[in-house]
């Protein structure tokens, strides 16, 4: 019996020592901190240019915009009044930025966890900085096509002014689970409510393009095409002041008995007259002549295309201009 007993008391005191440890729980995360009580209309247009200011080092670039492009699409497609455009350049209502966590403010929300509160982290938060909405992605989280693109859905949400829900299925839910993203009925409903017209004031033109410049006009373009190369042909004469004569878009390069006219020029070297462009915030002037190409990062882009005359006083022109068209190639 006493052997017995101590055999027994040996098991159990094994059994004891065996104490099982619960598993760890997945992390937990919201997408943001920030909360929106009620839905508001903030932005007064329906066209907005976005940028990627950096890449995340651990998705390849193509990965990274198709998750970008598809956050996008998502609204677009519930709304047709909205257009988002891609523009490589300052000045954009919003911009897309992988930070360090320290740089997101606050990073932790609590939570409910059973009959305890916990903490959660969050991925993302938003800020205005001037005129942009700069969209912040905590750069330590191991972000792929379908995480990234359904944080972006929500922040473009909060940016169009669409509130805070607890629906599970709304992408406006700051709760973060990894899901394709597509709008509610709720959410698609409230984003046409808050844009019910396309806007028809915007200065935008969309390829082929037909002009005349006989001074610096600027052209704002969407491009629609995956083709990335602009053709531009131009034809036309402009009379450059009375001893000059006249100027084709190739421009002249001698004045009346082979006289000096380079300090009449815009830029220096090339031809007087000359049809010119630039791209964008481009502070350099590219000659065009009367065929030139231009590259750019095809669909869904945003640009602005100047064309000037190398001419540095056009009122003493008298007359003409040149007829400019731009095509994709």
């Amino acid at each position: 019996m006493g052997k017995r007993l101590v055999l027994i008391l040996l098991v159990v005191a094994q059994m004891g020592g065996c104490v099982m440890a619960p598993p760890e729980s997945a992390p937990f995360y919201y997408i943001t901190s920030q909360h929106v009580a009620t839905p508001s209309k903030l932005q007064t247009t329906c066209l907005f240019r976005y940028s990627t200011e950096n890449t995340y080092n651990r998705l390849d670039d193509n990965t990274q915009q198709e998750a970008i492009q598809q956050a996008f699409d998502v609204w677009r497609k519930a709304n047709p009044n909205l257009q988002f455009v891609r523009y490589q350049a300052p000045g954009v209502e919003i911009a897309i930025r992988f930070v360090p966590k320290s740089s997101m403010g606050s990073t932790t929300l609590q939570m409910p966890v059973g009959l305890v509160r916990g903490e959660a982290n969050t991925l993302s938060a938003s800020r205005r900085e001037n005129a942009t909405n700069v969209i912040l992605l905590d750069e330590s989280y191991p972000w792929d096509k379908e995480s990234l693109s359904r944080v972006l859905t929500h922040q473009i949400g909060v940016f169009l002014g669409l509130n805070t829900s607890s629906e599970v299925g709304s992408m406006m839910n700051p709760v973060f689970r990894k899901q394709a993203p597509k709008l509610s009925t709720q959410d698609s409903l409230l984003v046409n409510q808050l844009y019910p017209q396309a806007c028809r004031d915007l200065a935008y033109s969309f390829l082929p393009l037909n002009f005349q410049v006989n001074r610096e006009i600027t052209q704002k373009i969407i491009l629609t095409s995956p083709k990335s190369i602009l053709s531009v042909k131009a034809s036309g004469s402009i009379v450059v002041g009375f001893w000059l004569g006249v100027s084709t878009p190739i421009g002249l390069d001698r004045g009346l008995f082979n006289f000096p006219i380079d300090q009449y020029n815009i830029v220096l070297g090339m031809n007087h007259g000359a049809l010119m462009y630039r791209l964008n915030n481009d502070k350099t002037w590219s000659f065009c002549g009367n065929q030139c190409e231009i590259e750019t990062e095809g669909m869904n882009q945003y640009l602005e295309l100047t064309f000037n005359i190398n001419d540095n006083n056009i009122s003493d022109n008298l007359g003409g201009a040149y007829q400019v068209q731009v095509k994709y190639k």
